[in-house]
């Protein structure tokens, strides 16, 4: 977006432009569902319904990464979804599925993220 400061967060996260929820789920669809389909209990329900978006913004109850959030609205300090997408991150393992059964997600879908999270993560 022209004229729009860069801004970069923990993990020298840069947003460069923005995103929508609907660019978003469909990473989703594409790239997580068949493990985070909601039948696991242990793992983030990632299907969209209605309830997406409070499941992404409320903290986590598991076992690795308990009271972190995935989504914090404008902070990717604080988001825990753009870190899981990386090498190494900061509980849990990488998404999706350690890059073992599939490939890692592409740089242009991380960036989808990152800019989704960092411009406020907007639900529309």
């Amino acid at each position: 977006m022209p004229g729009r400061a860069l801004v970069t967060g923990a993990g020298g996260f840069d947003v460069t432009g923005t995103a929508s929820f609907a660019e978003v789920k469909a990473i989703f669809a594409a790239r997580c569902i068949a493990c985070h389909d909601g039948s696991n209990p242990g793992l983030v329900d990632l299907r969209d319904d209605p309830e997406l978006f409070a499941r992404l913004t409320t903290p986590l109850a598991t076992a690795t990464c308990n009271g972190r959030t995935l989504v914090v609205p404008g902070s990717l300090e604080e988001s825990l979804l753009p870190a899981k997408v990386q090498p190494r991150p900061p509980c849990g393992t990488r998404m999706p599925n350690e890059c073992a059964r599939e490939t890692c997600l592409s740089a242009a879908q991380i960036q989808t993220i990152v800019n989704w999270v960092g411009s406020g993560a907007p639900e529309q």
